[in-house]
């Protein structure tokens, strides 16, 4: 025990990052020696949570998977409220995962929701993680399945915040051609950073080249920068300079 105990220790000095995800493998790989299965998931949900905030996705999803494979077993031992989260979590990545196939995504989207509906709560936070999936992956019309079904969900305390529910309605008017309708429901987030928290760079790759082609030259500056300044240190959102990169051009 106390090797898994020190090592979830150190990894909480360590900032999110690479090492900071392999300090928790350490703590993963202890707690299978020692085969307490308290123990294998508290250091697996570390780890979720460290991957996530890493942007290493395939980390993420092995521990993931192992959690939802013995959680029916060990239902007394699982944080619920925590594991919940964590599919919302690999449903954000699994669209951009080059290995996961369609059949996969679909899979993961159908044990999420099981899990949702097995703790009875509100399907809405992993409905709009769907839809982007969709979204993503070209697939408008189930989008807009999704979507329908996500606007009618409940709101509860896995639903996520306000910001959130207006990127996946701005996000999916966006796919479904509605382009003044999305920069209307975007607009406050955009022109107010704080209040679209750490989802700002995403309403900014999102919305950044419409804002410089309708001539708002002034503006998509101001976005940029914010957006720039916001992503430059953090690794799980680095892929978001990138995409805004080319306005410079």
């Amino acid at each position: 025990m106390e090797n898994v105990q020190d090592s979830l220790n150190r990894a909480e000095t360590v900032p999110d990052g690479p090492l900071k995800v392999a300090v928790l493998e350490e703590a993963v790989r202890a707690a299978d020696v020692m085969g307490e299965v308290r123990w294998q998931f508290l250091a697996r949900q570390r780890l979720i949570d460290a991957a996530f905030a890493a942007g290493e996705a395939g980390k993420l999803f092995v521990a993931l998977s192992w959690c939802l494979g013995k959680s029916a077993d060990n239902r007394d031992v699982v944080d619920w409220d925590e594991l919940l989260w964590q599919c919302q979590y690999a449903l954000s990545y699994v669209a951009g995962f080059p290995s996961v196939t369609q059949v996969q995504m679909e899979q993961l989207s159908k044990d999420v929701l099981f899990r949702y509906r097995q703790q009875g709560a509100s399907l809405r936070g992993p409905l709009g993680f769907i839809v982007l999936c969709h979204i993503e992956l070209g697939q408008v019309d189930s989008a807009r399945d999704y979507h329908e079904r996500w606007r009618n969900a409940p709101i509860d305390e896995f639903s996520g915040m306000e910001e959130a529910h207006a990127f996946l309605d701005s996000a999916f008017q966006a796919a479904d051609g509605n382009d003044d309708k999305a920069l209307q429901i975007a607009a406050p987030y955009l022109d107010n950073p704080p209040l679209a928290h750490e989802l700002f760079p995403w309403f900014a790759e999102m919305f950044l080249t419409d804002i410089f082609l309708r001539g708002d030259l002034s503006r998509a500056a101001r976005i940029y920068r914010q957006s720039y300044r916001m992503c430059a240190d953090n690794p799980k959102m680095l892929g978001h300079i990138a995409p805004t990169s080319h306005y410079w051009l």
